[in-house]
């Protein structure tokens, strides 16, 4: 489970070329859709894009409370690692992942006769 630390990074180092705009869900499954947002200790203030069915715009939120972020603009490589996330753990991983997976090729006969399966040549 992500941390009230974990998103208040997110927001303090939101990338200055990106629009300060996305979704919010938040533990109680609420979906904010917001077009600005603002920090201050451990709240965010959001700017929704359009009212809720009770007329509220603005919406002051504990870090606790929200669950998911979405971007809604494309994001460059330069953006996400401004951000603080980098891929050199994941890229690690993954070619451990690779590495140790044992590479399994089946070759298969040519078209069998009618009513004949096809054979693996392994098992020939």
């Amino acid at each position: 489970m992500t941390s009230r630390q974990d998103w208040y990074s997110l927001f303090s180092r939101w990338p200055a070329s990106l629009p300060r705009k996305g979704v919010l869900v938040t533990s109680l499954n609420e979906t904010i859709i917001f077009k600005d947002f603002w920090l201050k200790d451990e709240l965010l203030l959001v700017e929704r894009l359009t009212p809720d069915s009770m007329g509220a715009r603005f919406v002051i939120l504990n870090f606790e409370v929200i669950n998911v972020v979405k971007f809604t603009n494309p994001l460059t490589a330069q953006e996400i690692a401004s951000a603080g996330f980098s891929a050199e753990v994941v890229r690690r991983q993954a070619e451990t992942v690779k590495a140790a997976t044992p590479i399994v090729a089946t070759a298969v006969t040519a078209a069998p006769t009618a009513g004949t399966p096809r054979t693996p040549v392994a098992e020939r």
